[in-house]
């Protein structure tokens, strides 16, 4: 788990921010090797997500660090 957040914090948290995503918080749950984050955008996050992936390669390469589960939820 250390090296996955060593990699995130060197190379997926400064892509997200540099895209406009706010990280909201990065939680790691040792117990079950887990490691969540939550991101925030002001606009369309669904098409910033999209520009994202269609923009970074490097983001792809650090995406593969991990098995990732993804949830997409707004503010009520």
């Amino acid at each position: 788990m250390e090296e996955f957040v060593a990699e995130w914090v060197a190379q997926i948290r400064p892509l997200r921010r540099k895209f406009g995503f706010e990280v909201l918080g990065p939680w790691v749950h040792d117990e079950e090797d887990l490691f969540i984050w939550i991101l925030g955008h002001d606009g369309d996050f669904s098409a910033a997500v999209q520009v994202q992936l269609a923009g970074a390669p490097a983001r792809t390469a650090a995406h593969q660090v991990s098995q990732a589960n993804a949830w997409s939820a707004q503010a009520s």
